[in-house]
């Protein structure tokens, strides 16, 4: 009796660390206060660590009650990690001025008579910074129609960006019921939802720094769950808003080819396509689709954060950081990128769905991996996948590609070598480990989640 009375409060007690970590990381008003924040975020990482393990003996509803309170605090607090929240609601903002945020950026029109004397938008293109100041939006429509209801109610950034925080809650509730349904059908333990929907970075990224990933990921596991269930139209529709809320989701397209058979894929992609089509034509046009497409191309041709391969190679290169070098390796990368993925996409016939997630989180891992540009969040959907397999480095990139905030640091420079190696090394000696292995969570499944 002894040992149960502890266990539980064992669990108690990494839910107060858990829950309190979390609520430092997301009220750190510095983010250039790298160490305290790192702290707060590994105490936070330990303990979803225990609580995943334990969690066999930790009933889902108290699993489902922790998430919400983290979303709540998530939802409540303002983001001091990212700025790009000021674009979210400048861009909703220019709906109400009868503005099209695709045709004009925010340097172009700040000093017109219907923007110079407003002291809201005035301290949204000063909050945005000059990268987002200088260039067209780069977020799709699908996007723009979150940031337009966010800006319906008020001229007050705090309330706007809680309303923004709340649809995005939403959103990722129903993806949450979703998640355990596609893990029922598929009969695997339901608790494993919580590797995704309690990991700090999840919670601190995708609500408390309002990036989109969450509610792409919603729409991708709605979508695939309808997938299973061979119901085609339903899927496609759905995967249509999870790529218009994120283009990256396009990569995993090829893998139904061999999964559902290539009729029912071509059917797919038609019905993708349709559904793309129909939410791009109500902001995107042929004068101001180039806008959209340079404001994107930004980030493969001139930027370089936290990359690995790309990184390596500017620094085996003698005139590294240099634009056009950037442009002519990323290049190079996402070729051989494309090739990757369609070669573990089409090699051969994929049977079941477990095999299916497993090539997806691979074929993510080698995408991210060659990107130019790599925030913390961007790793998100890869976590999301890989939870359908044995992988357990996805969760270790998790904690690690947090030190990538250190840069911040160093004038949003990633030259802290010794940092990047601290990230990257561990993930690829584990995924190496893994791939040779077949990965670490069958152990852990017959332990804590059988």
């Amino acid at each position: 009796m002894s040992f149960k009375i502890n266990q539980k409060w064992l669990v108690y007690l990494s839910t107060f660390l858990f829950l309190s970590s979390i609520f430092i990381v997301l009220n750190e008003e510095n983010r250039s206060h790298f160490l305290s924040i790192f702290l707060a975020y590994t105490l936070a990482f330990v303990a979803y660590f225990f609580l995943v393990i334990r969690s066999k003996s930790i009933s889902t509803n108290y699993f489902i009650g922790l998430t919400i309170f983290t979303f709540i605090l998530g939802i409540i607090s303002t983001p001091h990690l990212s700025t790009d929240y000021f674009r979210f609601l400048w861009d909703g903002e220019l709906f109400w001025k009868g503005v099209n945020p695709y045709d004009f950026t925010p340097n172009e029109i700040i000093h017109s008579k219907h923007f110079i004397s407003n002291s809201y938008l005035k301290e949204l293109h000063a909050g945005m910074g000059e990268l987002s100041q200088t260039n067209y939006s780069c977020y799709t429509p699908l996007n723009q129609f979150f940031f337009l209801l966010s800006t319906w109610f008020s001229d007050s950034i705090y309330i706007n960006t809680v309303i923004l925080k709340s649809l995005i809650a939403i959103i990722q509730l129903t993806g949450m019921v979703y998640f355990i349904k596609l893990l029922k059908l598929l009969t695997i333990q339901v608790n494993k939802v919580f590797l995704l929907f309690l990991n700090p970075l999840f919670i601190i990224e995708s609500i408390g720094n309002v990036h989109f990933e969450g509610v792409m990921i919603s729409f991708l596991i709605v979508g695939f769950y309808y997938l299973i269930k061979v119901k085609i139209f339903p899927a496609g529709m759905v995967l249509s808003l999870a790529i218009q809320i994120k283009l990256i989701p396009l990569l995993l397209l090829p893998f139904l080819w061999c999964f559902i058979g290539w009729k029912k894929a071509v059917i797919t992609y038609f019905i993708i396509g349709i559904g793309m089509l129909i939410v791009s034509i109500s902001l995107l046009n042929s004068s101001n689709f180039g806008h959209f497409m340079h404001s994107i191309r930004l980030y493969f041709e001139l930027f370089q954060f936290n990359s690995s391969f790309l990184f390596v190679l500017l620094q085996l290169d003698p005139l590294h950081y240099y634009y056009h070098k950037i442009g002519h390796y990323s290049f190079i990368l996402s070729f051989t990128t494309f090739i990757t993925i369609l070669y573990l996409a089409l090699w051969k016939k994929i049977t079941l769905p477990k095999e299916l997630f497993s090539k997806m989180t691979i074929a993510y891992f080698v995408y991210l991996l060659s990107c130019t540009t790599l925030h913390p969040w961007y790793i998100l959907p890869a976590l999301f996948l890989s939870v359908f397999t044995n992988y357990t480095f996805l969760i270790l990139w998790s904690f690690t590609v947090f030190l990538s905030y250190s840069f911040y640091n160093n004038g949003n420079i990633a030259t802290t070598n010794w940092l990047l190696g601290l990230e990257y090394v561990p993930v690829l000696i584990l995924f190496v480990y893994e791939m040779v292995k077949g990965g670490l969570f069958q152990r852990f499944k017959t332990l804590y989640f059988s």
